[in-house]
């Protein structure tokens, strides 16, 4: 049975066992800290909204942790900056006014967060949110994939589709109907209206609310007791 980290040492472990192992400008940067692999999205400048470069490097965090290869036991999914996940990047997707892009085709675009949330959601190891500022739209999504969720008090919820007309995406539903029931889900759904904080721990979607500076603090020592 492998060790776990003892409580009093996740201070030392963070700055002295702490080693990133992506380039600085990566989308998703990984740091090992004892037996507890974090992930943090990196794109701050766009509030960490949801590209093909954080989709990738959630697959990769899945395949690291289901290939034992790191040791850990837990694992952390948090957001630099301002935001957990402000929504997908819509960047480079077509739009209906483009010339020869039917109004159908516009709406043909990619869903990359189905794929994470599946991988996710049935990972081999528990997978922790921090979750700081927004959470909205694909990165509620995101949110709602992590098997444990800490929630910074700025942290902000909501189905953000809803108010373009859209539904939210395949993983979405399930997912917030498992964490708190079809009359809840259904009203966030339809609704589309944002949650704080409070109101998320209230419904059940968070296990606690914690000040922001000591977000990373509580996700690592929750990480540590499992």
């Amino acid at each position: 049975m492998r060790r776990l980290v003892p409580r009093r040492s996740l201070r030392s472990d963070m700055t002295a066992q702490a080693e990133t192992s992506e380039e600085q400008g990566a989308a998703v940067v990984f740091e090992q800290v004892g037996e507890v692999l974090i992930a943090r999205l990196n794109r701050p400048e766009k509030l960490n909204a949801l590209n093909a470069g954080i989709s990738a490097g959630m697959q990769e965090l899945v395949r690291r942790l289901n290939s034992g290869e790191t040791g850990a036991r837990a694992a952390i999914v948090t957001g630099e900056g301002r935001a957990f996940c402000a929504g997908g990047d819509v960047t480079g997707f077509p739009t209906s006014n483009q010339t020869g892009v039917r109004p159908r085709t516009a709406y043909a675009r990619p869903h990359p967060e189905r794929s994470i949330a599946r991988a996710m959601h049935t990972c081999d190891v528990p997978i922790i949110g921090a979750i700081n500022g927004y959470a909205v739209g694909a990165g509620f999504g995101l949110a709602l994939a992590t098997d444990l969720r800490i929630a910074a008090d700025d942290a902000i919820f909501q189905v953000a589709q809803t108010k373009r007309g859209l539904v939210a995406d395949v993983s979405t539903g399930p997912l917030l109907r498992e964490a708190v029931g079809n009359q809840r889900a259904l009203d966030l759904m339809l609704s589309g209206r944002r949650i704080d904080a409070q109101e998320a721990l209230a419904l059940g979607l968070v296990l606690k609310v914690v000040p922001r500076e000591r977000l990373m603090e509580e996700a690592l020592a929750l990480a540590v007791s499992i």
